[in-house]
């Protein structure tokens, strides 16, 4: 058990969410994590640790790597990403990305809804908010927005901030 729970951590940079699944019959809680260099997610099996691969998610036909957050919405029948802050290459912070996007549960195929630019519409000519170095966690709060946990810059530090599933602030 020690070495399955060994080497699951050792699986790069993990990001852990439970994803409840409603199959008419029952609620089974899932334990979902990804490795942020591959975008290979896995699924944990919660009594020996046991990692099984299950998906990557796909964007404009490359797999999407740098997966900091993730969350699925029954309602929207979707998940919800953020990338890590930065793409690292060679050891080096290369990259701007903390972009957010929207996935078909289905295809795995993500939709970037915000690319982190500190505007909520292309043709603004100031910042709406601070652009943030990092989203951390995501939940979905009882109104269907996503509330994100993060480093949020500016005058709001880290802190709790909703978005909408249009990944407007």
């Amino acid at each position: 058990m020690k070495n399955k729970f060994l080497s699951m951590l050792a699986i790069a940079s993990l990001s852990l969410v439970f994803v409840a699944c409603d199959d008419d019959e029952d609620v089974k809680n899932v334990l979902i994590t990804s490795n942020r260099e591959t975008g290979q997610f896995y699924k944990l099996n919660l009594t020996t640790g046991e990692a099984t691969a299950i998906f990557t998610i796909e964007e404009n036909g490359s797999t999407l790597t740098d997966v900091k957050a993730f969350v699925y919405h029954p309602k929207q029948n979707k998940f919800f990403i953020s990338q890590h802050s930065y793409k690292f290459v060679n050891g080096n912070d290369e990259d701007m990305l903390g972009h957010l996007y929207s996935v078909n549960v289905d295809t795995k195929e993500a939709i970037m809804i915000n690319n982190n630019d500190g505007k909520n519409n292309s043709s603004s000519a100031n910042l709406d908010y601070p652009i943030w170095d990092a989203i951390v966690n995501w939940a979905v709060d009882s109104d269907d927005s996503l509330i994100a946990i993060g480093d949020f810059n500016g005058n709001q530090d880290n802190a709790i901030v909703k978005f909408g599933v249009d990944g407007k602030r």
